[in-house]
């Protein structure tokens, strides 16, 4: 496998999502972007989501807009809990206070970087009812760097459960 470009399938529980809704929801009556990770387990070329990971962040405004950070050692103590337990990232999955897409921050400043992995913003800070069709996914490649996959890719790769 190379790094994680052979997923073709990502399985996540319907309260995996809701539990990502609420706590960006909690975020953003406070004005402020959240971000949370989608680990598991690869079995051949799926994904099952086991957990979601809601790192130790501090979010703050700028002149520039709303953004958070995660330090260095959270994300150590994240990765030794991921070798641990034998789990994978595959996502990363945060919030905009408007319209979903992948911004410069985004694009420069992962926490994944693992070719093959994914980055999904949600707009409204999640207020809105869920849907995956309002979702930005988007995918690291190598020779074009962050891809935003089109609607129909995207229901084919991610299955809500």
């Amino acid at each position: 496998m190379n790094g994680l470009t052979d997923i073709n399938k990502i399985l996540i529980s319907q309260s995996y999502i809701d539990f990502i809704y609420d706590v960006f929801r909690e975020q953003g009556v406070k004005g402020f972007e959240c971000i949370g990770l989608f680990v598991g387990v690869i079995i051949e070329n799926t994904f099952e989501v086991k957990t979601v990971i809601i790192p130790n962040q501090t979010a703050y405004k700028t002149k520039y807009g709303l953004n958070y950070r995660v330090e260095g050692d959270e994300l150590y103590r994240i990765n030794k809990w991921l070798y641990k337990n034998g789990y994978t990232l595959i996502a990363q999955i945060h919030s905009h206070p408007t319209e979903a897409y992948h911004s410069e921050m985004d694009d420069d400043f992962p926490i994944i970087a693992t070719e093959g992995g994914f980055s999904i913003v949600i707009p409204n800070f999640g207020f809105d009812e869920f849907s995956i069709n309002d979702w930005s996914v988007n995918r690291l490649t190598s020779q074009k760097g962050w891809v935003e996959l089109g609607i129909n890719e995207v229901k084919n790769i991610i299955t809500i459960m």
